[in-house]
């Protein structure tokens, strides 16, 4: 069996936020609510730099309205601390688990720790545009059961760039 370690959340989410109060800082934040609008789920094992670089991207969002879901898949030293660094920027859950090494466990496990109306992953290697929460908003209805869109790769090989462009927002009912 796998054994989980969490932090009890008033230790890593912002207090402000986690009990469905509005946030009062001028951080372009509107309406925070119990439940936030999206959950990001970010696996990870290792990468601390990465991370760092993927939590960064998603403190400078435009809209404010998610959760991130950082699932820890053994990482020697967990990445806790650094995850911590981010608690008064976002609304933010940790959970180490130990090392099950198959990139579908920390993700199922984040998967059932969101708390989100819709579901968004973030590899821990990828960063987001600073206004994509606030540009997919709109898409994000009941009229749709997963929503899509056009991505940039910056670096990677051709073969990466050429498989990951796809055209513009789409919906799927």
């Amino acid at each position: 069996s796998l054994r989980s370690r969490s932090i009890p959340v008033k230790d890593i989410v912002n207090s402000n936020w986690s009990h469905g109060r509005s946030a009062s800082r001028d951080l372009g934040v509107r309406q925070l609510t119990m439940q936030p609008l999206l959950s990001v789920i970010i696996p990870c094992h290792g990468r601390k730099r990465d991370l760092e670089r993927a939590l960064y991207s998603l403190s400078r969002q435009s809209d404010k309205d998610f959760e991130v879901v950082v699932c820890d898949d053994g990482s020697d030293p967990p990445l806790r601390d650094l995850v911590a660094q981010f608690r008064d920027r976002l609304r933010i859950v940790y959970e180490w688990l130990e090392r099950a090494g198959r990139p579908s466990v920390p993700r199922n496990r984040a998967f059932n720790l969101a708390s989100g109306q819709w579901l968004s992953f973030l590899d821990s290697d990828d960063e987001w545009d600073p206004r994509r929460v606030e540009t997919v908003r709109p898409h994000l209805t009941d009229e749709f059961d997963v929503v899509y869109h056009a991505m940039r790769v910056q670096g990677g090989s051709r073969k990466t760039r050429a498989a990951v462009w796809l055209s513009g927002w789409r919906g799927v009912g």
